[in-house]
């Protein structure tokens, strides 16, 4: 039963991922099926007028070209590019093939290869890095750092990003009290600069890809992902006994320049509220794209997904896994 409570209060975070919100309104489309308004016979007489006009028009020439055959074509458009595509490409064309400016690299599409594909061309989905140049020892376009070797804990991390072993870097728990329902349990090695507050109101945790097959439950957070966390239960004692209560959710706060994610839900009679910490991004190249899961990770040998991932709700951009938001 503990390991249940937990996952259900912590599944929409993904321990270090955010749950995007299903956008379930419709768009007006501005069509309505019948004209109920005041007016809506004046409005049938003029379109029974534009039907005549119509009629007494030239077949042979459309309506928005002139009766001298010229097409209305803007001076500054090449006659051989539609009106309605700029004659500038500029950046914000990824996935075409060509590299434009603001682009690193453009594969001609937009999905996010694999850390093993064998595609020397293969470019992160935003076109914001070459995955074949990272780890070739040279800082490429994209890249913060490369010191070619594949040490993810150094001051490099295999993903040519900075460790800086504070939110978002990798991690690891170490010890037989490493718990799969308590991230903030065990020795937490890989976060030696992360601000633990000393009011008691987070503590430090290391997310980590967990697989419960009893539950039906998969976490992933391949190399594990640093953070602060608090969680707090109201309601049925019985419940609030077997939650890991940690910290203190009232007066929880993210570090300056880290994105809080929160989650609250209701079970058994019981409110179960979890806070932590996500690294904050802007592009692919900024978070971990290329983790390799761990020994103890259940899909040990396979590539993480680490993806720039935005809320559509609030606009911020935070490091995680998008198997855990679809």
């Amino acid at each position: 039963m503990m390991r249940k409570l937990w996952w259900l209060a912590v599944l929409a975070l993904a321990l270090g991922g955010f749950a995007c919100g299903d956008d379930d309104s419709s768009s007006d489309t501005g069509t309505d099926e019948g004209d109920t308004t005041e007016g809506g016979a004046d409005a049938d007489a003029d379109a029974d007028a534009d039907a005549d006009a119509d009629a007494d028009a030239d077949p042979d020439v459309p309506e928005d070209v002139p009766a001298d055959g010229t097409e209305d074509i803007p001076a500054d458009v090449p006659e051989d590019v539609p009106a309605d595509v700029p004659a500038d490409t500029g950046p914000g064309l990824c996935g075409n093939g060509t590299v434009d400016p603001g682009e690193v690299c453009d594969d001609g599409n937009t999905e996010m290869e694999a850390c093993d594909t064998t595609e020397a061309d293969a470019c992160l989905a935003d076109c914001s890095l070459l995955m074949s140049a990272c780890g070739n020892g040279t800082v490429d376009p994209g890249e913060v750092c490369d010191d070619n070797n594949v040490n993810d804990y150094d001051d490099c991390t295999t993903s040519c990003t900075i460790n800086d072993q504070n939110i978002g870097a990798p991690c690891r728990c170490e010890g037989h009290d490493c718990s799969d329902t308590d991230p903030s349990a065990g020795t937490i090695i890989g976060c030696d600069n992360v601000d633990v507050p000393t009011d008691g109101s987070a503590v430090l945790a290391c997310g980590r890809s967990i697989e419960n097959t009893t539950f039906g439950i998969e976490i992933y957070s391949a190399g594990g992902t640093c953070t602060l966390l608090a969680m707090s239960c109201e309601g049925s004692t019985f419940v609030c006994g077997l939650a890991p209560v940690v910290g203190d959710t009232e007066t929880f706060a993210c570090p300056t320049g880290y994105v809080l994610g929160t989650d609250s839900r209701t079970v058994m009679g019981a409110t179960i509220t979890t806070m932590l910490c996500n690294k904050p991004c802007t592009s692919h190249n900024q978070c971990r794209w290329n983790e390799v899961e761990d020994a103890d990770s259940p899909w040990d040998g396979e590539c993480g997904q680490w993806q720039c991932l935005i809320d559509p709700t609030s606009g911020d951009g935070v490091c995680g896994d998008p198997r855990m938001v679809d």
